[in-house]
């Protein structure tokens, strides 16, 4: 039975979500100012119900307007509009309302991104998101968030600094295995590269930046091997050492340690952090997956089933993390090895070709998904 007075709104018409986490955060404040709370009388309830549970919805990750619907449908089913008050509901909230509230994301963007663009894990295949960069660049495409793993948080983290993509291209592609690589079998038992030059790499090009001071929000991800979880390294963390972290292949590189964390690379655990960059709701999520292609081939030696063993892995973890993602620049290499640069340029270019076929289908979904601006009326 309809409920009188009672008009339902269409999200599409409602504020935007990042306007909603603002009005909320602000409610408690009402709350425990009773001066205040006469305006609560020019409170929409219909629109202060959905701004709460839209703070729920966010904190538990039901990222689908259909998931935000059905919890919405059921409130209003124990709780009838025409006869609460926001008053009585919000304190029934209240302990859970505080808890939604607590900004502990690694990332406090001020509005929502439009464009959030996740640089997969590759080795040497890095190369390639040069080439989607400096396509997107020209066809005036550019993120407004940075998920990167492994050599897409290094790329990632170049490129938020400066993005100047020549400047980038002129570092990068420069650069050997040799560069990164000082290996010493009697360093560590936990790894035989020392790890000094890639520490000389980053200290060179990323000195004075901090990710509070990055021009691109960044987020790079690293795995704890305690835990086996994926830890999203942004924010108050140190850059250089979030990065070190998120590149530190294990049993190669020795782990990396932060606090209570022992890290190693992300692509342990998720090579294509698809999942982290939907947590800010962005409008679209780029995924670049630089995975090679499973070819027919059987091992004939103990390194060879290691090596094989874990391209099987890395293939099949990143097919399941892209499955989130609006879109795909999926590069389909053949067989690389992690630290092969004998075909850098080959690889770069392959980047830039790939998107460039892209762009037409990336700028019709921008279309369709990234609402423009109205124009404002003047008032005489």
């Amino acid at each position: 039975m309809a409920i009188q007075g009672y008009k339902k709104r269409s999200l599409h018409h409602s504020f935007e979500p990042i306007e909603r986490i603002f009005f909320a955060k602000n409610l408690h404040f009402v709350c425990l100012n009773p001066k205040l709370l006469p305006i609560w009388g020019y409170i929409d309830d219909d629109f202060a119900v959905q701004s709460i549970l839209f703070l729920i919805s966010f904190k538990f990750q039901l990222i689908f307007n259909q998931e935000y619907e059905k919890l919405f449908e059921k409130v209003k089913k124990v709780v009838p509009l025409n006869q609460f008050s926001f008053l009585r509901f919000f304190f029934l909230l209240f302990p859970l309302f505080l808890y939604c509230t607590q900004n502990d994301s690694p990332v406090f963007l001020e509005e929502r991104p439009k464009i959030a663009l996740v640089l997969g894990g590759g080795g040497a295949k890095g190369a390639a998101h040069l080439g989607v960069l400096r396509e997107l660049e020209m066809a005036g495409i550019r993120p407004d968030l940075i998920v990167g793993c492994s050599v897409g948080a290094l790329v990632g983290a170049l490129y938020a600094n400066d993005p100047n993509i020549e400047k980038l291209e002129s570092i990068f592609l420069a650069l050997g295995s040799s560069d990164f690589l000082d290996y010493s079998f009697f360093s560590s038992l936990l790894g035989f590269v020392k790890g000094d030059l890639i520490q000389k790499f980053l200290t060179e090009n990323l000195s004075n930046a901090s990710f509070n001071s990055l021009q691109v929000p960044l987020i790079v991800v690293a795995t704890d091997l305690k835990t086996g979880q994926l830890i999203e390294l942004s924010q108050e963390k140190n850059l250089i050492e979030s990065v070190k972290a998120s590149v530190s292949v294990p049993g190669i590189f020795k782990p990396v340690i932060m606090g209570e964390y022992s890290l190693v690379d992300g692509g342990v655990a998720n090579p294509i952090p698809v999942s982290v960059a939907k947590k800010y709701r962005p409008y679209i999520t780029i995924a670049v997956d630089l995975s090679c292609q499973i070819e027919p081939c059987e091992p004939t030696h103990l390194i060879d089933i290691a090596m094989r063993s874990l391209e099987v892995c890395y293939y099949h973890l990143a097919k399941e993390a892209t499955k989130e993602a609006d879109f795909v620049i999926k590069m389909n290499f053949n067989a690389i090895g992690l630290f092969d640069d004998s075909k850098k340029e080959a690889i770069y270019k392959k980047g830039c070709d790939i998107t460039r076929i892209l762009i037409p289908k990336i700028e019709e979904l921008i279309d369709r998904r990234i609402p423009k601006k109205r124009a404002m009326k003047k008032s005489f």
